[in-house]
């Protein structure tokens, strides 16, 4: 029988009141999007970290989050750190990836960050989510190593896009 079709999200600004849902997408999202890429003793410890309040700086005046809900229940989330110029966290639950909701999480952060003048953004990005970020815009500026907030190392790429394109000579202002 084939799987049925999930509803379509609407996006919103999140709320800490959406902490335990937020959480709940990230640990989904790692442990049934992540494992091709990662280890699985790494997936498991990036996943099971269960402190709630590392989420909590999505909600500062400098930061940006955006959930998307279908049927009452939240389904992704993607933030900001405006100071930093930085996509801060991009995740979907696994049977909303594919289906486009990645994508207008992303789009919908990008106008956020135009709206605060921020004219290149830059990502942090998991070796499985390298691709999504390079389809819409995004380079890569080098491998890295990304610290989670529960100590545990894991490579990454670090890729940066331009939102706004400066004027060229002769344009009008």
């Amino acid at each position: 029988m084939p799987k049925p079709k999930p509803a379509t999200p609407t996006i919103r600004p999140g709320s800490e009141s959406d902490i335990p849902a937020i959480h709940r997408v990230h640990s989904a999202a790692i442990r049934g999007l992540c494992a091709g890429a990662y280890s699985p003793h790494l997936i498991e410890a990036w996943a099971s970290n269960s402190d709630l309040n590392r989420y909590r700086r999505m909600f500062i005046s400098s930061a940006r989050c955006l959930v998307a809900v279908a049927d009452g229940e939240v389904c992704g989330f993607g933030s900001l750190e405006l100071p930093r110029a930085r996509l801060a966290s991009l995740f979907v639950q696994p049977e909303y990836a594919g289906i486009g909701l990645g994508r207008l999480l992303l789009q919908a952060l990008e106008q956020l960050a135009v709206e605060a003048g921020i004219t290149t953004l830059n990502v942090q990005s998991s070796l499985n989510a390298r691709e999504f970020y390079a389809r819409h815009g995004y380079r890569l500026c080098k491998m890295s190593t990304h610290c989670t907030s529960n100590g545990l190392e894991m490579d990454c790429a670090e890729m940066d896009k331009l939102l706004i394109a400066a004027p060229g000579p002769g344009a009008s202002q």
